[in-house]
């Protein structure tokens, strides 16, 4: 099974339940604990954009979904 950085640091993350494509099976995913270092400064530099990308949209779509009450951050 291969996935792209984007699926792994958003749709699998520790403790996520995933299905395969076609329903053939369900998977959770667990993190290991060995040590992984990124294959160069810029990857681990995308990674951590793209989860802050992440995080700041879902915070703007939840303080926007209702008006009342004020959402704090």
């Amino acid at each position: 099974m291969h996935r792209s950085r984007t699926q792994i640091a958003t749709s699998y993350a520790p403790g996520a339940l995933f299905t395969y494509e076609g329903g053939l099976g369900c998977c959770v995913s667990v993190a290991m604990s060995a040590p992984v270092t990124p294959s160069s400064p810029a990857v681990q530099k995308q990674l951590f954009e793209h989860l802050g990308e992440y995080v700041e949209s879902w915070f703007q779509r939840a303080t926007n979904c209702r008006s009342e009450p004020a959402v704090l951050p």
